[in-house]
């Protein structure tokens, strides 16, 4: 999980880049956005990442808040 300052929506699309688990299949990532204020996440479309060779990956998102990747999809429990 990635918790970004700005909440809500960028207005814009930026690029992030983080360092993820080693042990994420990066060939399946998934990104979405948790809203606090709903408790709703939503999945990040078109996030355009990949992963440099120092295992960081890179995305494009207009949404802020907390971010989750994953390489599995999300389930409730």
């Amino acid at each position: 999980m990635i918790s970004l300052s700005q909440q809500g929506d960028f207005g814009t699309a930026v690029e992030i880049s983080a360092k993820i688990d080693s042990k994420l299949n990066t060939k399946t990532l998934q990104f979405f956005a948790y809203d606090k204020a709903t408790n709703r996440y939503t999945q990040i479309t078109a996030p355009n990442y990949w992963v440099d060779q120092n295992g960081y990956v890179h995305f494009t998102t207009t949404l802020a808040g907390d971010v989750v990747i994953s390489d599995k999809p999300l389930a409730k429990k």
